[in-house]
């Protein structure tokens, strides 16, 4: 406990940025890093 705040609690404000970050890790590595820029905006697919 830090200053009185139990850590748990700043450990489980971690956890969604988490989430989302392996979330997005997994889908470009299952569908490639270029695949939303090019539906996205077909004029930068050249």
């Amino acid at each position: 406990m830090m200053l009185g705040f139990p850590e748990w609690m700043v450990y489980s404000a971690i956890v969604p940025g988490i989430a989302l970050t392996c979330a997005i890790a997994l889908a470009q590595a299952l569908f490639g890093f270029a695949a939303s820029t090019e539906d996205a905006n077909p004029e930068l697919a050249t």
